[in-house]
């Protein structure tokens, strides 16, 4: 979980749809010597446009690394950067960047862990990212969160976390679904993909929390 624990409490730069009058091409928010490795299409901000969001990855030979243990030969540790865009008259408009948000495909410490970048999505105006940690070797588990954002306009407000744990061995699977609006957790346990289970549900109540952005 640590990468995703990461990802979470990382820094991000958000901006208000007006306060960046610089409009351009979606390709011209790519900064030099970067590459769109997954986009998003749909209205975020209740306008009728169509916005966008891009994760861009750097493509620098420096940052493809020899590995010699277990996992691939090559480890590509490329920052990305996910930037949120408002469209406006066919072009884009700075909304939200994060250059930490979105971990690289590879970590140098953990060579057996897989590319955690799973989807990226736009439905109903609101923005998910999903997450996924799982090992080639050295580990049975698979953790899944997905990230839920939508604009309140003031910016990109997280208000939702949704994760899921699941053991390859066993089959053992828990969730857990945190709504940041009502202040409520769920959390489901005893699960089981190879066996009859009976899983248990319990709720927490977290209590108001402090609005997060993408800032």
């Amino acid at each position: 979980m640590k990468p995703l624990i990461a990802a979470l409490l990382c820094t991000l730069t958000c901006l208000p749809a007006w306060a960046d009058s610089d409009l351009r091409p979606l390709n011209g928010w790519a900064p030099k010597g970067w590459r769109i490795i997954k986009q998003a299409a749909g209205d975020l901000n209740g306008d009728g446009a169509k916005d966008a969001a891009v994760i861009f990855e750097e493509v620098n030979p420096a940052n493809i690394k020899k590995n010699d243990r277990m996992g691939s030969e090559q480890l590509n540790t490329n920052p990305r950067k996910l930037v949120v865009l408002f469209g406006e008259q066919g072009l884009y408009r700075l909304a939200a960047e994060s250059d930490d948000l979105v971990p690289p495909e590879n970590v140098e410490y953990s060579p057996c862990l897989a590319d955690p970048l799973n989807q990226l999505t736009i439905s109903k105006g609101m923005l998910r990212l999903v997450l996924t940690e799982w090992l080639s070797c050295g580990g049975w588990s698979v953790t899944s969160t997905t990230y839920t954002y939508r604009f309140d306009g003031t910016g990109m407000r997280l208000i939702g976390q949704d994760e899921s744990s699941f053991m390859r061995n066993s089959g053992e699977k828990s969730t857990t679904s945190t709504n940041y609006l009502t202040g409520k957790r769920k959390i489901t346990t005893g699960f089981n993909e190879f066996e009859k289970s009976r899983p248990q549900t319990t709720w927490e109540n977290i209590g108001p929390q402090e609005p997060q952005y993408l800032n």
